[in-house]
């Protein structure tokens, strides 16, 4: 991993490293290593309820343009800026490549969420899973139950202090040159 991106994991700069040790501040880059772990472990167990509020969400807002605009093709006509009408423009066009039928509830199907910014260091992540799982049994209970039947974030955010140490199984084997 690049020195920039173990920035936003409590990397020290270079500068704020050599100056206090007189090194490359390798503690830091092992340490900066174990919270990147921690935090991708995090998104990996936050990952079943995003998805299905993402699912949800987005077909519920599509329902509701949908009824607004009576047109399950809401998204035609002119009524997106410029940067949403290019996302439904690649979204058809894979449909197209694929040979998939442009329905609209497949060109929304193509819409699709998904990255890793650091979210190991809030305190509240705890209360924040519960509210998006809260949230999603208002718009689907049928939705909640599935991601409670195969959540694990519960078991993992319970064990996050133990992924950081460094002899949790995934840290210990890591190289200590970077």
């Amino acid at each position: 991993m690049s020195r920039s991106r173990l920035l936003a994991y409590g990397l020290q700069k270079q500068e704020e490293a050599t100056c206090d040790r007189g090194n490359e501040g390798a503690e830091d880059v092992v340490g900066a290593v174990a919270r990147h772990g921690v935090n991708m472990v995090l998104c990996e167990a936050f990952y079943p309820v995003l998805h299905m509020v993402e699912i949800v969400l987005r077909s519920r807002i599509h329902d509701a343009f949908s009824m607004h605009f009576n047109s399950a093709f809401w998204y035609e006509g002119g009524r997106l800026g410029e940067g949403h009408q290019r996302m439904v423009d690649a979204a058809k066009t894979e449909l197209l490549q694929r040979g998939i039928e442009r329905h609209a509830h497949r060109v929304i199907a193509e819409f699709r969420v998904f990255h890793h910014h650091p979210i190991s260091q809030y305190q509240d992540l705890h209360a924040r899973h519960r509210a998006l799982v809260e949230l999603l049994g208002w718009m689907s209970p049928d939705a909640r139950a599935h991601v409670g039947a195969i959540c694990r974030f519960n078991a993992v955010h319970a064990d996050r202090l133990r992924l950081a140490t460094p002899d949790s199984p995934c840290i210990s084997e890591l190289p200590t040159v970077i």
